[in-house]
């Protein structure tokens, strides 16, 4: 006499089985994305476009590419913003008052305007376009020289015309 199966002495085994074999997916674990991929490109747009086509999860600045911050500014980023001190820019500008700056909202590029240009390490950066201000400030007695930057704990606040004022805390740096 043979001995049935699991399943068959237990109504509610069976049931657990069925259930549970319908979770596996024959075709196996997806694969990993590769984290080594580049990003795709991001388009030049004017700041309102940014703005009034964006989505609340993704309107916080984004890091900047070398090749993004060449495209709208060239080889004259002297300031930088970067949220830790090892990541990117999210914020990158001229160190010259009506030279240009840059940062990514919403996964398109928007030039910026400088409006205040810093003299000293010590000196803020105001850059506006149209709806947007972001302005950069060193916090006070903190800092610290590394190689031809200059880097002290910053605050940016970001401010769009409709209402939105997000203030951040990172790295900005000026050469110079």
């Amino acid at each position: 006499m043979s001995t049935p199966a699991p399943a068959a002495r237990s109504p509610a085994l069976g049931a657990l089985c069925v259930m549970l074999s319908a979770c596996v997916d024959p075709a196996g674990p997806a694969a990993p994305e590769d984290a080594r991929a580049a990003p795709p490109a991001a388009r030049l747009v004017a700041a309102d476009r940014a703005i009034h086509t964006a989505e609340i999860a993704t309107i916080d600045p984004a890091t900047l590419q070398d090749a993004e911050i060449d495209k709208v500014i060239g080889a004259g980023a002297d300031c930088r913003f970067s949220y830790t001190r090892a990541g990117g820019p999210v914020l990158a500008a001229a160190a010259t008052a009506g030279g240009r700056g840059v940062m990514k909202l919403n996964g398109a590029l928007i030039e910026l305007r400088v409006e205040t240009a810093p003299r000293s390490e010590d000196d803020a950066l105001a850059l506006v376009a149209d709806g947007v201000r972001a302005t950069v400030a060193p916090l006070p007695r903190v800092g610290a020289r590394r190689g031809r930057f200059r880097r002290a704990n910053a605050e940016m606040r970001f401010e769009l015309d409709e209402g939105l004022t997000a203030g951040y805390h990172g790295f900005y740096a000026c050469s110079g």
